[in-house]
Formats: C-alpha cells, structure tokens, sequence
C-alpha cells in the first residue's frame, strides 16, 4: 500500500524553519545560550525531551542548555536529512539526524540520533515550542 504523500510545505515556511534550524546549530557550535534563547519560546508550555528527561518551562530549558554547554571548550553538531512539515500557518515540525560532540580538551561526548523540533509563529518569528533529541541506546 502507497504510502500518502505529505501535503506540500510552502517555500517561505521552509525557508524560515532551514534558517532557524541552522542558527540552532550556529548556536550550538559558538555555545551561546543568547543565541538559543532567542529561538525558543520563553513560557511554561515549552518543553524540552532529551534522551527520556523532561525540561518543562523555559527556565527548566535554559537551565539545560547551561548545565550542558558550561564547561564545553569544543562543539559541533551536524545536522542531516532536515524533513519539515507544515501543519497549518503558525505551526511546523523539523525532524533531522543529528551527531552533537561536546566536549573540553580531555573528553568529548558524542550523541548521534534524531531531533524534533515543533516551531510555533508568532509576531512574524518562528520559535522553538517543543525540543526532543533521542538516540539509540542499544540492538532492537
């Protein structure tokens, strides 16, 4: 059985959901906790999912993104495969691979799996409303 085809995304959507997706992982790579604040909405509805921990309420989040990223003097992330949807006009979804290394000048850590990002509009801006990176943790 054919599989339904995913309604169209228009070019605009795209466009604005790749470039945030990329200022996500530019934010990531220079370790600024501005620059992801500024693409995530800051209320208590947005959530964050890492590998099976909830971060709820952007204060939880950015508590996170601290804790991670504080004693890191090298980061890069790779994002691959970026599918988007559109679900109406203020609402798309981003799902991508990701490898994300975090790490100082004696270790790094490696988490290579997928991430979800849910994008919200508002005044004009899409931002973040809901986070969640998973990875395989084992043979199914």
């Amino acid at each position: 059985m054919a599989q339904p085809l995913a309604a169209p995304v228009p070019t605009d959507v795209r466009r604005a959901i790749e470039g945030a997706v990329e200022q996500y992982r530019q934010a990531y790579e220079v370790q600024s906790l501005d620059g992801l604040g500024n693409l995530f909405v800051h209320d208590l509805d947005v959530v964050s999912v890492y590998q099976g921990q909830v971060y709820q309420g952007w204060s939880q989040i950015k508590a996170d993104q601290t804790r991670r990223l504080q004693d890191a003097t090298k980061v890069r992330m790779v994002i691959t495969d970026l599918n988007i949807q559109a679900l109406g006009t203020e609402v798309a979804v981003a799902t991508a691979g990701l490898e994300r290394n975090i790490g100082d000048d004696a270790t790094t850590t490696t988490a290579r799996g997928t991430v979800t990002l849910v994008f919200h509009k508002s005044e004009e801006r899409w931002k973040i409303a809901s986070e969640h990176f998973s990875y395989p943790t084992g043979t199914p």
